[in-house]
């Protein structure tokens, strides 16, 4: 394993830190290895892909929720 030494800004040193605090990581090195892995699988899922499963979920939800009528999405806009 090769050993890299990386600026950090103040905010990620604080990120790191709280999560050795919160037991998610188990020291700084580790929080890295952490950080880029999840990076790593955050680009593994292709975006059309991840767009038809957001869509596939959009219609899971119509099915429990039930169609949403024009008189709802007024509801909505004046949130």
């Amino acid at each position: 394993m090769s050993t890299i030494s990386v600026p950090l800004k103040p905010q990620q040193e604080q990120f790191i830190a709280a999560m050795i605090k919160s037991g998610r990581a188990a020291n700084k090195a580790h929080a890295v290895r952490y950080a880029i892995d999840m990076l790593r699988e955050a680009e593994v899922v292709p975006k059309d892909e991840l767009a038809q499963f957001m869509a596939a979920s959009g219609r899971d939800i119509l099915k429990v929720i039930g169609p949403i009528s024009k008189k709802d999405y007024g509801y909505y806009e004046n949130l």
